[in-house]
């Protein structure tokens, strides 16, 4: 075993267990920012505080969310294999069905309208952002 410590193990922490909380997580590469963001992804859909079409995570760019989707659901089909609680199990599982239905994605593609609108437009009541829709 590793002496090794995380000297950021409580703010990891505060990643996937407050989800109450909004973050921005800011940290240099090879730092855990992914690992962090599939883990809090993994947290809300496990405890039902949202379902996999309300689920949106962006990115900066278009490399780091296609290893931000890879991973979540790579991470998200072990997590359905080890889910002992039934209601739990078939939550992950639903998910992993529609995994196409959440967005992961660039900020750019998230917020910049297109001929078909950006997801921003596009959802204003979810997001509550009808006041400034155009």
């Amino acid at each position: 075993m590793s002496d090794f410590k995380l000297v950021d193990k409580e703010a990891r922490q505060k990643i996937s267990e407050k989800l109450g909380t909004t973050f921005l997580v800011e940290a240099g590469a090879g730092s855990g920012k992914t690992k962090s963001l599939v883990d809090r992804m993994l947290a809300l859909l496990r405890s039902g505080n949202c379902r996999i079409d309300t689920l949106a995570a962006v990115t900066f760019t278009r490399k780091a969310a296609a290893e931000l989707r890879g991973r979540f659901q790579t991470e998200l089909e072990e997590a359905v294999l080890r889910e002992k609680d039934n209601k739990v199990k078939n939550r992950l599982s639903d998910a992993l069905q529609s995994l196409e239905q959440c967005y992961i994605g660039t900020i750019h593609s998230f917020s910049v309208p297109r001929s078909s609108g950006s997801v921003l437009l596009r959802s204003p009541l979810i997001l509550n952002l009808r006041k400034w829709r155009r």
